[in-house]
């Protein structure tokens, strides 16, 4: 009743498919409201809904950024004042000239040393500059052996330059260095998956469901790899996980949709093709899936 105050019900008001709405059970609160997965406050339910006042919502005003400062060395070297900058680009305010001071520094830096070319590929990664992070990489002395952020860093960029192996080299690195850091060991599973290790990649999606069951993503490229591997049934159910983790995840529902074609299951794979069509009508995918499933 207290949702209801600010929300309420007309006839045909949830734009879901049917099989996604039972999926949860038919209950509103499980798309709009999924539960966080705190637990830091004993014995209370915590969710990801906003709760707020329309139209009261306080604004504040602030100052203009200056600079940095070191408040621990009154003369910070060029390389402390670059991770300065971005650490405080990652954690505050992703302003592009604060990438420009990090670059500045880094240019000033006459050792290049590990440490140097670590930050340098902290910077390209912020950039999504992969081709130079595998560059960099090789300036490495011990191939960032000792640093996990570095191994997950030059992974990621060996695994969106398509070089699986060798992202499986360093996420395993990564991995090594944290054994429960569950992006690392997604990552790893992803990079196993693409280099056709089915094996070991659903070990490590199942590992990281097992230390954490809302890893949206994770039931998501499970559901890949069983529906390539002829386990149908349970790809379904790793695709209706994910969508009821994450109701506007747009891969799931185009896999869920393509697994019910590929069952000649027409009425559900309609269900879902239309209501992707009128939420993503300029989708290349949704229109592919448009032309297969008329041909069912």
């Amino acid at each position: 009743n207290a949702c209801k105050t600010c929300h309420t019900p007309l006839v045909n008001y949830c734009t879901e498919t049917e099989v996604i709405r039972l999926a949860q059970d038919d209950n509103c609160s499980g798309c709009h409201i999924p539960k966080s997965g705190a637990i830091d406050i004993p014995h209370v339910s915590i969710s990801d809904h906003k709760i707020q006042i329309p139209n009261k919502e306080k604004t504040s005003s602030s100052g203009n950024f200056l600079g940095l400062k070191c408040m621990t060395d009154q003369n910070p070297t060029p390389l402390t004042m670059a991770k300065g900058y971005l650490h405080y680009y990652e954690a505050f305010n992703n302003e592009k000239m604060l990438l420009d001071s990090v670059k500045w520094y880094l240019n000033k830096v006459k050792t290049k040393d590990d440490d140097y070319n670590k930050t340098l590929i902290h910077l390209y990664f912020i950039q999504a500059k992969y081709s130079d992070i595998i560059a960099t990489s090789k300036n490495l002395k011990n191939s960032a052996s000792d640093d996990m952020w570095a191994s997950y860093r030059i992974g990621e960029a060996y695994l969106n330059t398509e070089q699986y192996p060798q992202a499986v080299e360093y996420f395993a690195k990564a991995v090594k260095l944290q054994p429960f850091n569950l992006d690392n060991n997604f990552k790893l599973a992803t990079a196993q998956l693409f280099s056709g290790n089915l094996d070991l990649a659903e070990k490590g999606y199942q590992f990281v469901l097992k230390e954490n069951p809302e890893y949206y993503l994770a039931w998501n490229n499970l559901g890949v790899l069983q529906m390539n591997s002829g386990k149908l049934k349970e790809a379904e159910n790793s695709f209706l996980k994910t969508i009821a983790l994450d109701p506007d995840y747009l891969n799931a529902k185009i896999k869920l949709a393509e697994l019910y074609i590929s069952t000649r299951q027409k009425n559900k794979a309609t269900q879902i093709i239309e209501q992707l069509k009128q939420n993503y009508p300029d989708e290349p995918a949704v229109n592919q899936l448009l032309l297969k499933v008329r041909s069912i």
